[in-house]
């Protein structure tokens, strides 16, 4: 009996630790999940943002590629009015522009329209420039 007492008397401590512990680790567990949860939802709004940013990101390679086409351009042209000992006035007559469109093209403060790089082209033959850069005729 001594023995059935003392199995009885460990059980019933083993079950009081178990409901004290089992309160705690549903409450760990509940808050594991709710953190996995709130992981998992951030993952998907990353995912969402992604193709945003990578969309971004193509866009400023393109503007600057873009930007650097146009000071290059400025470069040129400046090259090749100085070579011709030209100012910038007789060049923009001859390429039938403003002197000031001329200007801020040679600056590179201005992308050249479809019109003024065929202008431009036709004035200086030798600037590199292809006006079909530069929208529809």
């Amino acid at each position: 009996m001594d023995k059935i007492e003392k199995l009885l008397k460990e059980l019933e401590s083993v079950q009081k630790k178990l409901a004290q512990a089992l309160p705690e680790a549903i409450s760990k567990a509940r808050l594991e999940a709710a953190t996995a949860e709130s992981m998992v939802a951030r993952l998907e709004a990353m995912k969402t943002m992604l193709p945003e940013q990578e969309t971004r990101e193509v866009a400023a390679k393109t503007a600057k590629r873009k930007a650097t086409k146009v000071r290059a351009i400025g470069q040129q042209m400046v090259a090749i009015r100085k070579k011709a000992s030209m100012s910038q006035k007789d060049a923009a007559k001859k390429a039938k522009v403003s002197q000031p469109t001329l200007c801020n093209i040679e600056q590179g403060k201005q992308k050249p329209s479809h019109e003024t790089a065929e202008k431009l082209h036709k004035a200086f033959p030798e600037l590199k420039l292809d006006p079909s850069e530069f929208g529809p005729n």
